[in-house]
């Protein structure tokens, strides 16, 4: 652990590794960001999707560009890059900012896997409040959010199993451990391996977010913003 001398360093550490980088911005504008990194920090549940697919098409039109993906671990996506460590953050919203910019990525239904031997129907509605005697599947950096979204409809959900492996949630949910929320993209890759996929009534969403430093970013970093806001094409 740092000192308490050590700890008050960091902060301008940060800032001057910040400066270099916008030093480095401006060579890169003049090379057309041929060369350069970018840092972004994404909440597990979000590094494959939608980042993978964000960061595919950053990666198409700049390819001798870099691209560095960490996870928040203990400190929170908006705290990593209100400090510097990162310049990009996606979280899942709704968050506190601050000062920094926010950019909403489209939301995303909520939906419910079940194992194989399961007596559910594929596209079954499922009510919510059926979730209080449901085991469930959960990861515990998600699943906050999680309760935060069926709390509005008073409901507390039951875990059966809490893994900080994201890969693992599927695999338990086949092997009969529980159910799972999953988002669209892994309940067709659960639905692919045998799962039972349902929705749920009333429905529930995440919103993805996108958080940047407003201020002071590289060229690499501005020219990821814009694609986000361009939205695909």
């Amino acid at each position: 652990m740092p000192t308490s001398a050590g700890e008050a360093l960091i902060g301008p550490a940060r800032v001057a590794m910040r400066s270099l980088d916008l030093a480095a911005a401006a060579v890169e504008n003049v090379r057309g960001l041929q060369t350069g990194r970018l840092d972004v920090v994404a909440h597990p549940t979000l590094a494959s999707d939608p980042l993978a697919a964000l960061v595919g098409r950053f990666r198409a039109t700049h390819p001798g560009l870099h691209v560095r993906i960490g996870t928040p671990d203990s400190h929170s996506v908006s705290e990593l890059v209100e400090t510097g460590l990162y310049e990009i953050g996606l979280a899942l919203g709704p968050v506190a900012t601050g000062a920094l910019g926010v950019l909403e990525l489209p939301r995303e239904e909520v939906l419910i896997a079940f194992g194989p031997g399961s007596s559910r129907q594929p596209g079954e509605i499922v009510d919510v409040h059926e979730l209080e005697s449901i085991p469930l599947v959960v990861d515990p950096r998600v699943h906050p959010k999680a309760v935060g979204l069926l709390a509005g409809h008073g409901v507390e959900p039951k875990i059966s199993v809490e893994t900080f492996h994201r890969d693992s949630i599927v695999p338990l949910v086949l092997g009969g451990a529980g159910a799972a929320l999953v988002a669209p993209r892994m309940a067709e890759w659960a639905g692919r391996h045998g799962a039972i996929v349902c929705r749920l009534r009333p429905k529930l969403h995440r919103q993805p977010v996108l958080l940047y430093r407003r201020d002071d970013l590289t060229a690499a970093a501005k020219t990821f913003v814009r694609l986000v806001a361009d939205g695909p094409r």
